[in-house]
């Protein structure tokens, strides 16, 4: 049930992210990354692999 949430969360960030850059929201964007980041991470605690995505937040860091 945690992993689903989490999986959940990952997949809403990484939607807000592509409007963030979309609306060219720098600022959002990057924390909306940091934020994917993160969750993905909560995820590998799980012992279930993270989801990989094609998203990149290399290129908000500052």
């Amino acid at each position: 049930m945690v992993l689903t949430l989490l999986l959940a969360l990952v997949e809403a960030v990484e939607a807000a992210v592509d409007w963030h850059r979309a609306q060219q929201y720098r600022a959002q964007a990057k924390a909306a990354c940091e934020a994917a980041v993160l969750l993905r991470e909560a995820v590998g605690l799980t012992g279930v692999p993270p989801p990989t995505s094609a998203r990149s937040c290399r290129r908000w860091a500052a």
